[in-house]
């Protein structure tokens, strides 16, 4: 409560004084409260004998009020929450969503530390109401439960295993032992709840049985399963089998590499698809790559466009990347008054002999126009790279150069766009995702080309 209070005191700055609070600042308050005033405050309570904690039968009331007002208020409103929802799933027929989860988890979480710091005066006559509650609360978990494994099964079934479903699946057969466990014994020892969820922490830390290890091991299989069941090959991106495979699997495989290159690295990716995917080849940007453009490249490779896991089926997705070469010759490119590397997503504005210029997205004419302020220069058509999927394979000058040549169409000025890759969408405009390569351009026409007036 008092890291809440403290950040909605520095949000609040800039709506009446105008002064903004950088990210740093939240992250150096939340340390503050967490390792420095929450110990202290802990420890101050801590007599200098621990021997008098045993002799002391005194209760703090604040914990009392906190655990009977707030904890167990909280717990039934959540469980109001996942008795409708239980219902609505009874009656549309409908699969639980991966919300289920969230609440589940908080539930259990409240009830379970509402009965912890209340359990030493459970005894007493005005607290009988504890072990109703106790009993009660174990109850009405159960079907919670149930909704929570049906919900993880069931992803499970068609996303594999992650750290996250991983973890969520170990909690529910926990909460199931723990509930049975005080269900079947009203006086169990209540120290089984903190001992057990230690030695499950210890188990999953490590080892092949671990979140990770399991993970790691789910989403390889179900990677190589997608790509055999389509008989894909890195080194045969033309195959028929590529354009036969679906909307659903072109996710299912996007979504898979971006979190083996995101969660494992890249050596996970190489370890099912062999060395061919090795990602010094694949993604020349290095250490600068991302699990989604690493994923890109693999794609491309394999003649398939990739799907970000946000698109539907309508989306009309395209990606272009050159194919890697070792060793580039240097190529000379005369008459160009400027050169510019491109890698990121457009507009771009940057400054060439101290003009600042703009490359930027052209949806109505599907190119890429170049500003000088508000003046423009030239403008690359795009109709080629959307229409090529997977690798491009030109003549030899595309090729020395490891890109897709695009002229720039006649205008005040002439250039060169040299696309090593590409990628984007034509859903309703066309839209640009993201585009590698180098520009070349002269803000004057090529000699002996008169301006037209």
């Amino acid at each position: 409560m008092l890291q809440i209070g403290l950040q909605g005191a520095l949000l609040a700055l800039k709506p009446l004084f105008g002064i903004s609070v950088s990210g740093k600042s939240f992250f150096l308050l939340s340390s503050a409260v967490y390792f420095i005033f929450h110990p202290l405050y802990f420890l101050s309570g801590i007599p200098r004998d621990p021997g008098e904690l045993d002799r002391r039968n005194d209760y703090p009331a604040v914990l009392r009020v906190f655990a009977q007002f707030i904890l167990v208020p909280l717990v039934a409103v959540y469980q109001l929450l996942l008795t409708a929802y239980l219902v609505r799933i009874v009656v549309t027929g409908k699969w639980p969503s991966g919300l289920i989860g969230w609440l589940v988890s908080a539930e259990a979480t409240f009830g379970v530390l509402a009965l912890l710091l209340i359990h030493p005066v459970r005894d007493r006559e005005e607290n009988r109401w504890v072990r109703r509650f106790a009993r009660g609360f174990y109850i009405a978990l159960l079907p919670s439960l149930a909704m929570l494994a049906l919900a993880i099964g069931k992803r499970v079934g068609q996303y594999g295993i992650t750290e996250d479903r991983y973890f969520v699946a170990v909690l529910a057969a926990w909460l199931a032992g723990v509930s049975a466990y005080f269900i079947l014994r009203r006086d169990g020892d209540i120290r089984w709840i903190p001992a057990t969820l230690g030695l499950l922490a210890v188990f999953t830390l490590g080892g092949p049985w671990s979140a990770y290890s399991v993970s790691l091991a789910s989403q390889s299989a179900r990677l190589a399963r997608l790509i055999h069941s389509h008989a894909l090959r890195l080194d045969e991106p033309a195959a028929a089998d590529a354009q036969a495979v679906s909307f659903q699997d072109r996710k299912d495989i996007s979504s898979t590499l971006d979190y083996l290159f995101s969660t494992h690295g890249p050596r996970a990716v190489v370890r099912v698809l062999g060395p061919a995917a090795d990602t010094s080849r694949v993604a020349d940007a290095g250490r600068g790559a991302g699990g989604a453009d690493r994923s890109r490249r693999i794609m491309a490779r394999m003649g398939l466009v990739y799907v970000a896991t946000y698109e539907g089926e309508q989306a009309k997705s395209f990606s272009f990347y050159a194919p890697m070469i070792e060793s580039r010759p240097a190529e000379p490119l005369e008459g160009f008054e400027f050169h510019r590397s491109l890698s990121r997503r457009p507009p771009i504005r940057f400054l060439g002999g101290g003009r600042m210029f703009t490359l930027e997205v052209d949806a109505a004419r599907r190119s890429l126009r170049l500003d000088e302020g508000l003046d423009p220069i030239c403008s690359f058509p795009l109709e080629r790279a959307i229409a090529i999927t997977g690798p491009y394979v030109a003549s030899t000058p595309d090729s020395n150069s490891g890109g897709m040549r695009i002229e720039a169409s006649p205008g005040r000025g002439r250039g060169l766009l040299v696309v090593e890759s590409v990628s984007g969408s034509m859903r309703d405009s066309l839209e640009l995702y993201e585009i590698r390569g180098d520009l070349y351009f002269s803000t004057f026409p090529p000699p002996g080309v008169a301006l037209s007036r």
